[in-house]
């Protein structure tokens, strides 16, 4: 007899040296451990901590169960920073360090998988949910250099698109118009150029870059 669902495997967080040690080895540091699983993390810019959302388990029916944690990059100790009922996930530091913006239905959890962008202090503190986003399914991509403004990456009707989002209550705007799928965006360092995947029903998937001016 088998019995499923009993033996899981846990992702974990974990480090490694980019240079050999005097034993010819990469020095290789866990950073986490308990009957949690790791799903999404990002790397603080001062190097100094890791924020990561985690559930109970792996199974796919567990994303009710997301909370937001840090740990500092050189070990210790996991601080919990979002724990709401519902699903909280996909943390992104700014680039100035000051906030962490992140994705939750707000202690709410539908099927639908509804949820909004929420932005807080990076080292805990209440978060603040920004104005809700058209189809309220955001996927957070970047912050602009200035640490102003999230884009992310939705569903407009048949299209999918970039969008960009400040947080004077203002709606969210359009980055990516016209015709077809854009996809996969990353944003340069100095928030000058985007990169991302265009597609049309006619055009088969290329990569294509997008100047200042349509980044701000």
């Amino acid at each position: 007899m088998e019995v499923l669902d009993t033996n899981y495997k846990y992702a974990h967080i974990y480090t490694t040296s980019i240079e050999k040690g005097d034993d010819d080895k990469y020095k290789v540091k866990r950073l986490t451990s308990g009957n949690f699983h790791v799903t999404e993390f990002d790397w603080s810019p001062d190097g100094k901590t890791i924020a990561f959302s985690h559930r109970i388990t792996p199974k796919f029916n567990d994303w009710p169960t997301s909370d937001l944690s840090s740990v500092p990059s050189d070990s210790g100790k996991v601080s919990s920073l979002v724990s709401w009922k519902g699903s909280d996930d996909d943390p992104r530091y700014s680039p100035d360090g000051q906030w962490l913006a992140f994705a939750s239905d707000g202690g709410n959890p539908k099927w639908a998988f509804a949820s909004d962008i929420y932005i807080m202090p990076a080292n805990g503190g209440e978060p603040q949910k920004l104005t809700e986003s058209p189809d309220r399914r955001p996927g957070i991509l970047a912050w602009s250099a200035d640490s102003k403004q999230i884009y992310f990456q939705e569903t407009d009707r048949t299209s999918r698109r970039i969008f960009g989002l400040t947080f004077d209550s203002k709606p969210s705007r359009i980055v990516t118009t016209g015709a077809g799928n854009f996809t996969s965006a990353s944003i340069s360092k100095n928030g000058k150029t985007m990169a991302l995947v265009h597609a049309t029903p006619e055009i088969a998937p290329n990569v294509y870059i997008t100047p200042q001016k349509n980044c701000h």
